[in-house]
């Protein structure tokens, strides 16, 4: 898919047939502000959904892979809604997780809220939070083992004082990536 940057349609749906939404997707979509995975796509990849307007996507039964960074810097993004028959995926007001709640992916940049509470079931953290600047406090209530480099990239990065994480449940050091706090300014 590559959707042509200057249409005035607010909703898309992608057709039946395409299994991969690749680079450079909907990246110069100005005015999307929802897009309908809900056909054969199986793969979205990084990057491809970049853009300003979009506030909301679906996820339906056949998406099996939302690759790391695919909400990066999308400002307006407040939602994630996945099809109940997704077998990969989940959502719990609008937050991406994997179907057995062990993995949060993403966190909406645009999310209302200062506070994110993550359940106790997560144990892996993806990009979730990276670049996220209306948070100013998570808290991990269960053990956290692995991160991805980019768990917290710039989080807090323009909130004075920076974002505060809390990990109730402690963290396994030797599944933190050495970069999931690049260019954060957490107050752990």
């Amino acid at each position: 898919i590559m959707y042509a940057g200057g249409k005035q349609e607010t909703e898309y749906t992608v057709p039946q047939g395409v299994t991969t939404v690749a680079l450079p997707g909907f990246r110069e979509a100005s005015h999307l502000i929802k897009i309908n995975f809900t056909g054969t796509v199986e793969t979205i990849q990084g990057g491809a959904l970049l853009s300003d307007s979009l506030e909301s996507i679906v996820l339906g039964p056949s998406v099996e892979s939302c690759e790391s960074g695919v909400g990066l810097m999308m400002h307006n993004f407040r939602e994630v809604i996945v099809d109940k028959e997704n077998p990969v995926y989940c959502s719990v007001d609008g937050v991406l997780y994997s179907k057995d709640m062990s993995t949060i992916y993403w966190y909406p940049y645009a999310k209302s809220g200062e506070t994110y509470t993550v359940p106790e079931s997560v144990h892996v953290v993806d990009d979730a939070f990276s670049e996220n600047q209306n948070l100013r406090e998570i808290v991990f209530e269960g053990r956290i083992t692995l991160t991805s480099s980019g768990a917290f990239t710039r989080l807090g990065s323009g909130i004075p004082g920076g974002a505060r994480i809390v990990f109730e449940g402690g963290v396994d050091p030797d599944g933190f990536h050495q970069d999931a706090f690049f260019y954060a300014t957490p107050a752990l």
